[in-house]
């Protein structure tokens, strides 16, 4: 009679994705193992052939994902190495509204008492941010600002600041108009 060892998908790597600006998670963003030990390219590139040309178009991979609505994200069962990884993160989704942000280098740690190499990673948005202020520099609250020839706009806080969150991003001339 043979006994059946039972094996577990160890987390590797798992993180969060939020907003730069507003520290919030963001869901959907594409999150990309761009540089990775030999050990782990060559092991990637075994599965790649399983696949042939449809790889490229798997969203999730043993070297790519999703985050989750909370924009969380998580990889597993990579090889033991003592080199790093490097992620990088997207949200083609969005079009220009967010840049590409790129983590720190990650080193894989398994633990025996379940601790996980965790990894927040801020992705920049498209914004504009300032301070209103009058003609005294006290700061002037509710003051609408908005885009020339858009509809986006924010309000003034109570120290005068505000933040255009997630433009578009397009090439314009800038002209600063105050209507006191």
């Amino acid at each position: 009679m043979s006994t059946k060892e039972q094996t577990k998908n160890r987390v590797a790597i798992a993180g969060q994705v939020i907003d730069a600006e507003t520290k919030l998670a963001i869901p959907g963003a594409l999150v990309e193992i761009t540089q990775m030990p030999e050990k782990f390219k060559n092991w990637l590139d075994l599965h790649a052939l399983q696949y042939g040309k449809s790889w490229e178009k798997i969203v999730k991979r043993p070297d790519r994902t999703i985050t989750a609505i909370d924009g969380c994200f998580y990889f597993v069962d990579f090889p033991y190495t003592d080199e790093c990884y490097t992620l990088t993160v997207s949200l083609p989704s969005a079009g220009t509204r967010y840049g590409v942000a790129n983590s720190e280098a990650i080193k894989v740690v398994y633990s025996n008492n379940g601790k996980i190499t965790w990894t927040p990673i801020g992705l920049p948005p498209t914004a504009i941010k300032g301070r209103i202020t009058d003609s005294k520099n006290c700061p002037l609250f509710m003051a609408k600002v908005q885009v020339d020839g858009s509809s986006e706009s924010a309000f003034s806080d109570i120290d005068g600041n505000y933040l255009l969150h997630g433009l578009e991003s397009m090439q314009t001339t800038t002209k600063e108009n105050c209507h006191c």
